[in-house]
């Protein structure tokens, strides 16, 4: 396998972590597949400097441009040409002397920035998110888009990539138009004149954004995708958690601040604001919106981590879970907790897996920490 010397080297100077959450195909690194509820110490690579996971995997970057996977891999998300489980970090195949300078993992699918601005996918792509005009999966990384990029995204079956003019391109998922692209017209059948269809992307396509509108960052979900813009506005295209369709616009008080950050849950959306506050919009049954309520939310509306000594500096949305670390190095989680995504133990009475309410993880404050997080598993970077 691609594992040997070189991930030798990186294990032998291990970066410290905390996980915990689901890990029945060993996505958490610790070799083994048993749930994990509470923070637990792991290493990854040395010079790990970003991690992002998806639904049962882990992908981890480092500071020389080489990429780390582990765990779940029946799709080829590991990208080392197989799909076999690993149950330890397995150097990804790379082409060529490609060095990685993002990273966006979707639920079964990975997208890579490299330093000459190429995108790179593999894994799943069963509706297209590999971006290779088939629904072939791809075990092993492929180019998919060439110079120019600055920034990708990645959801449920979704990829995204932002060009240096601020351009969005889109290809995957696109059953409700959250890709925003025009809609196909076809005939109606046996009728006259012709309806219009969303038809999933194959290829990476431009989105059409509102006139002048320039993207800045991107993430996506299952049924929506969301877009920060260079001046600072926030646009949704898909449907929202009551299946009512959004492209257009999302209005932030002046108050809160303006968005610098978005991170996109399978139904909902976190927005991180430049005065450390904390929004979210969306679906909301398992209290995946922080509000100490399970009502879903259309707009975006504050959150509040309760006794708090800091301002919010970094967030993860989770499939149907949040987390947010303040300035002060506080862990905060909320949201469904059914597979140990909440750090806090088994819940305390059977069944009463939604946590609609931030609560802190004491056992991390105090501790020089950054998010890197999964579907329903937490990966928590700390100081060395």
């Amino acid at each position: 396998t691609p594992m040997s010397h070189d991930t030798t080297t990186h294990l032998a100077r291990p970066t410290p972590a905390f996980v915990w959450g689901y890990n029945n195909r060993a996505g958490l690194g610790l070799g083994h597949t048993a749930r994990v509820l509470r923070p637990t110490a792991a290493r990854l690579p040395a010079d790990t400097v970003d991690v992002q996971g998806g639904i049962n995997f882990t992908v981890a970057l480092t500071a020389d441009g080489a990429l780390y996977a582990w765990g779940g891999n029946q799709y080829g998300q590991l990208g080392d040409g197989s799909t076999a489980i690993r149950r330890e970090p397995t150097l990804v195949a790379l082409p060529g002397h490609a060095k990685v300078s993002a990273i966006a993992a979707g639920t079964d699918h990975v997208l890579a920035l490299t330093r000459d601005r190429q995108v790179l996918a593999w894994g799943r792509n069963h509706r297209g998110q590999i971006g290779i005009g088939s629904t072939s999966d791809q075990h092993t990384p492929v180019v998919v888009l060439g110079h120019g990029i600055a920034s990708i995204g990645a959801g449920n079956a979704i990829s995204a990539a932002i060009t240096g003019q601020g351009e969005l391109r889109v290809w995957g998922r696109n059953s409700f138009g959250q890709l925003g692209l025009a809609p196909v017209l076809v005939p109606r059948y046996g009728m006259d004149g012709v309806h219009e269809v969303y038809e999933h992307q194959l290829r990476p396509a431009s989105a059409v954004l509102p006139h002048g509108a320039q993207a800045a960052l991107v993430d996506a979900g299952q049924r929506h995708l969301v877009v920060l813009t260079t001046d600072g506005k926030l646009l949704q295209f898909g449907i929202d958690a009551a299946g009512a369709p959004q492209a257009g616009e999302l209005a932030v008080k002046p108050s809160w601040g303006r968005p610098v950050q978005v991170c996109a849950g399978d139904d909902f959306t976190l927005i991180r604001t430049d005065r450390g506050l904390l929004l979210a919009m969306g679906g909301n049954g398992d209290g995946q919106l922080g509000l100490g309520d399970l009502r879903p939310r259309s707009t975006p509306a504050l959150v509040t981590l309760p006794h708090a000594d800091g301002t919010v500096v970094g967030m993860w949305a989770g499939a149907r879970s949040g987390l947010a670390i303040t300035t002060a190095h506080e862990v905060y989680t909320w949201g469904d907790s059914s597979l140990g995504q909440s750090g806090h133990g088994a819940p305390q009475r059977p069944g009463a897996t939604a946590q609609p309410s931030p609560r802190k993880i004491d056992k991390l404050s105090g501790t020089r920490l950054s998010i890197a997080s999964g579907g329903a598993h937490h990966v928590i970077l700390t100081a060395a």
